[in-house]
């Protein structure tokens, strides 16, 4: 079975939401576009089970999932697009005793993995986006999203910090907010295991990259699996990630896109035409360079960070397609 796309609407969406310049959440932030929907498998009742265990497995892509429930359908998160799964169903007797009972295949559309995770906001991964060289940014080494403590009631809670660390990876924290904000941690919210490292910087044509870049460069190629944030994942975040996937070599328009795309957080809009991101494209079009990647790159390169630096983090973030 082919799911849909594991992501939000697109631009065109966007495009009548900035025209409408209205908030988007209520007070309670009780709806969540920035979650995607689940994908719903179904199998047939068993009336001698007791519940049911579903095993989901790939080839290209790690760990299995085993999800338990009562009912004889699950809804499934956080997989990976364009990556063929398996899944068996069992079903669990009341004397114990396990049968496979139902297995089938499934396959995500699209390109946009949008991650739930109920008790923070704004978190995708920064995969999926295509290069102009004809790549692909492999999925799964970047999250993105908002903070898990703080000063504004956002706090992941312990369900979900597993979730992020088992089904995820995350092993490391990449803080971009200052100490007060962060309330003085010393250890990421996400466990002991997962290495907390904190950089606060400025965002958009305010950001200086001379004092942090090559810091979050290195640690990018040091770490599996990295999650950037800040307070909302939008502003520092979204500045960082555009540097990132720009010298990666996504093209501006999808640049603009996975900007944009944080407009569906409880954060509010973040619009390209806006004077902030306008402020940034300006800063990094007084660089040298036929395209706008070598412009990133030569800022990049007067920031600090070695050229070897920036072939090594294209290796491990792109894939042939």
């Amino acid at each position: 079975v082919t799911m849909g796309s594991t992501g939000v609407a697109g631009s065109e969406y966007l495009a009548r939401l900035f025209s409408h310049q209205e908030n988007l959440y209520d007070s309670n932030r009780e709806i969540r576009l920035d979650q995607p929907a689940g994908i719903l498998l179904k199998w047939p009742r068993k009336e001698w089970a007791e519940t049911y265990r579903v095993h989901i497995a790939s080839r290209r892509a790690k760990p299995d999932l085993y999800l338990d429930c009562q009912d004889s359908q699950i809804e499934v998160y956080n997989l990976i697009p364009d990556v063929e799964y398996s899944y068996n169903v069992y079903g669990v007797a009341r004397d114990g005793k396990v049968r496979l009972i139902d297995r089938g295949k499934v396959n995500l559309s699209g390109r946009l993995r949008m991650i739930k995770i109920d008790s923070i906001y704004n978190v995708r991964d920064l995969g999926g986006w295509e290069t102009e060289s004809g790549g692909r940014i492999r999925y799964g080494k970047i999250f993105r999203g908002s903070e898990m403590n703080g000063f504004h009631n956002i706090v992941i809670d312990e369900g979900d910090a597993n979730c992020a660390v088992a089904l995820l990876g995350i092993t490391a924290d990449l803080d971009l907010r200052t100490s007060e904000e962060s309330q003085g941690i010393t250890t990421s919210p996400l466990g002991h295991n997962v290495k907390y490292v904190q950089i606060p910087i400025s965002s958009y044509a305010d950001y200086d990259g001379s004092q942090s870049l090559e810091q979050i460069v290195d640690l990018l190629l040091r770490e599996e699996t990295v999650y950037i944030h800040c307070w909302g994942g939008c502003d520092r975040t979204g500045t960082i990630c555009w540097l990132l996937l720009g010298v990666l070599g996504v093209p501006e328009e999808d640049l603009r896109k996975d900007y944009e795309l944080s407009s569906f957080s409880v954060f509010g809009i973040r619009d390209s035409h806006s004077e902030e991101y306008i402020g940034l494209r300006e800063k990094i079009d007084s660089y040298p360079g036929l395209t706008l990647q070598n412009k990133i790159e030569n800022y990049f390169i007067e920031c600090g960070v070695a050229f070897e630096k920036i072939e090594e983090l294209r290796k491990q973030m792109i894939e042939i397609k």
